[in-house]
C-alpha cells in the first residue's frame, strides 16, 4: 500500500476505534485523526503498517469481547418495603404500540390484530381506548408529559437531560413517582439505558437496566454463526459516527449516480437494526414476572419495555427470524430524511410489525396466567400503554411538513395504545378520542384518592420544529389531530 493509503488507514482505524471508545467529542476526534494522518505521511515507515494492524486488532477484540457496559445491571436501594395494605400496581409502557383504532386495515394481518387485541384486552378484564393518542411522537417529550402531568411543554425535551451520546437521557423530574412514594407504596423499576427513571427522591427499592444496544443475548439464540456475527458487528459500527459519515456519504453518492446516470450500485447495509432491545425485553419480562409473583404488596411494578419498538425480529409465535440481514426490519429507511418509507415497504413493515405485537401479547398473557395463579390478579391495577405511534410512516410530523400529511402519517405518528384494568371495573372498548394524558390523569387520581375528571379539549398533536431559525421561537407546532373521529 502507498504512503498515502496507509496514512488514510491509520487516521480512518484510529477515527473508529475512537468512537468505539467513547469519551472524546466530536472535535477531539477529529484533531486526533489529522494528527495520526500527518504523523504517518510524514514518518514514512513501517509504524504505519504496524500502527494500522494494532488499532484493527483492538477494534476486532471490542467486537468479540463486548465491555461490561451491555450487560443488564441489576441495583437494590436497601431494604424498603411498601405498605403492606395497598393494593400492587403494575404499569407497563409498550413503546410503539399503535393504538387499536390506528392500525391499517388494508395491510395483511391488520384486521387480525385488531380484532385479536380487542378480545385480549376484553378477555382480561380491561377497559381498553381504542381512539388513544399521544400528543408527542417522541418518546422524550410523550412520557415525562405523561409522568409530569403536564399535556402542554413548551420546549422540546425539556423534562430530560442527555448523560451520554448513545442515546442516553435522564428523566428530571416525575411527580408520579413522588405521589406514590409519598402514598407508602415502594417502586421496582425496569428500564433501558434510554431513559433512567431511577434518578429522583422516590422510594425505589430496586432498578433493572437493559442496554439499548446490548449484544449479550445472542447465546441465547438460535442463530447460525455468521449471522451473530453481522449483528455484533452492526450493533458496534452503527453507534460510530463515523461510520455513519461514511455510510451516508456512499448512500447519497450511489442516489445521485442513480437519479442522474440510471446504474444501480451495491448498499451492503441491509439492516440498521442497531437498538437490539426486542431480545432483552423477553429477559426482562421474565424477571419481572418473577418479582410480581415473590412480592406484590404494596408495590409499584413500572416497567418501560422497547416493544414492538424496532427493530421487527420475533414472528407471531415468538420465534426468532433466523436472518438478521434480510429479515429483521426498522420502521424506515434509515438514511431518508424526507420520504422515510414507499406505500410498498410500510406495508411490508408493518407485516413484521404484526407478528412482534402479537408475540408481544402471548408474553402479556403469560404474565396475567401468573398473576391469576399467584392470587394477585383481581386487585392488582395495571395501567398499559404506548408512548407514540408505530412510526412506520412516510413522512415526519414535523412543521415543515405539515401541508404534505396525510391521516396516514398522523395515525402512524401519534395512535397509540391505552388500556387499564382496575378492582371493580368492567371491561369496555372506549371510542372515545383522548390524549394518553386525558386518560391517565383521572387513573393516576383514583390511584392518589382525588376525584378527577378527564380534562375536555379538542383532539391536537405536536409537530416538531426542525428548523434551526424557528426552533428559537418555539419547538413545537400545535395542530388538530383530524386522522380519528369519535364513534
Amino acid at each position: 500500500m502507498r504512503p498515502l493509503g496507509r496514512a488514510i488507514l491509520f487516521a480512518c482505524l484510529l477515527e473508529l476505534s475512537l468512537d468505539l471508545i467513547g469519551g472524546f467529542d466530536d472535535t477531539g476526534k477529529i484533531i486526533c485523526a489529522v494528527t495520526a494522518f500527518l504523523f504517518a505521511w510524514f514518518a514514512r515507515s513501517h509504524a504505519p503498517k504496524i500502527l494500522s494492524v494494532t488499532f484493527s486488532v483492538f477494534i476486532i477484540t471490542t467486537l468479540v469481547f463486548p465491555s461490561d457496559q451491555l450487560k443488564p445491571t441489576y441495583k437494590e436501594y436497601g431494604p424498603i418495603s411498601g405498605q403492606a395494605d395497598l393494593p400492587p400496581i403494575v404499569h407497563l409502557i409498550l413503546d410503539g404500540h399503535t393504538g387499536v383504532e390506528g392500525i391499517p386495515q388494508n395491510i395483511a394481518g391488520g384486521p387480525q390484530l385488531k380484532k385479536g387485541l380487542i378480545s385480549f384486552y376484553a378477555d382480561n378484564g380491561f377497559r381498553l381506548y381504542g381512539n388513544a393518542y399521544s400528543h408527542y411522537s417522541i418518546t422524550l417529550n410523550s412520557i415525562p408529559s405523561l409522568l409530569n402531568f403536564d399535556a402542554d411543554i413548551k420546549v422540546d425535551k425539556s423534562y430530560t437531560q442527555e448523560i451520554a451520546t448513545d442515546y442516553e437521557y435522564e428523566l428530571l423530574r416525575n411527580k408520579y413517582f413522588e405521589k406514590m412514594s409519598a402514598l407508602g407504596y415502594r417502586i421496582k423499576v425496569y428500564q433501558s439505558t434510554y431513559l433512567d427513571y431511577c434518578q429522583g427522591n422516590f422510594r425505589i427499592a430496586s432498578c433493572y437496566t437493559y442496554p439499548l444496544f446490548s449484544t449479550r443475548f445472542l447465546d441465547d439464540l438460535s442463530l447460525k454463526l455468521d449471522s451473530k456475527i453481522w449483528v455484533l458487528l452492526n450493533s458496534y459500527l452503527v453507534r460510530s459516527n463515523f461510520f455513519k459519515i461514511v455510510k451516508n456519504g456512499y448512500w447519497h453518492s450511489i442516489n445521485f449516480i442513480h437519479q442522474r446516470f440510471g446504474l444501480e450500485l451495491p448498499f451492503p447495509w441491509k439492516w440498521d437494526g442497531q437498538v437490539t432491545s426486542p431480545v432483552a425485553v423477553s429477559q426482562t419480562l421474565r424477571l419481572l414476572t418473577e418479582d410480581i409473583r415473590s412480592s406484590p404488596a404494596g408495590t409499584l411494578f413500572f416497567a418501560h419495555l422497547l416493544v414492538p419498538h424496532a427493530p421487527f425480529v420475533y414472528d407471531s409465535h415468538c420465534q426468532i427470524f433466523k436472518n438478521p440481514i434480510s429479515e429483521w426490519s426498522v420502521s424506515v429507511n434509515p438514511l431518508s430524511d424526507k420520504k422515510l418509507n414507499s406505500a410498498s415497504s410500510r406495508a411490508k413493515r408493518y407485516k413484521m410489525y404484526f407478528q412482534q405485537t402479537t408475540c408481544l401479547n402471548e408474553q402479556l398473557r403469560e404474565l396475567f396466567d401468573v398473576m391469576r395463579a399467584a392470587k394477585i390478579y383481581e386487585d392488582a391495577t395495571i395501567i398499559i400503554h404506548g408512548d407514540h405511534g408505530s412510526r412506520i410512516r412516510i413522512r415526519r410530523p414535523t412543521l415543515a411538513n405539515r401541508n404534505d400529511l396525510t391521516p396516514e402519517d398522523l395515525l402512524d405518528s401519534f395512535s397509540t395504545l391505552f388500556a387499564v384494568k382496575i378492582p371493580g371495573d368492567k371491561a369496555d372498548y372506549d371510542l372515545r378520542v383522548l390524549s394518553l394524558n386525558q386518560i391517565f390523569s383521572p387513573v393516576a387520581g383514583k390511584m392518589f384518592n382525588i376525584e378527577q375528571n378527564i380534562d375536555p379539549q379538542f383532539p391536537y398533536v405536536n409537530l416538531r420544529v426542525r428548523d434551526a431559525d424557528e426552533k428559537k421561537k418555539r419547538s413545537f407546532f400545535r395542530r388538530p389531530f383530524t386522522a380519528l373521529t369519535d364513534q
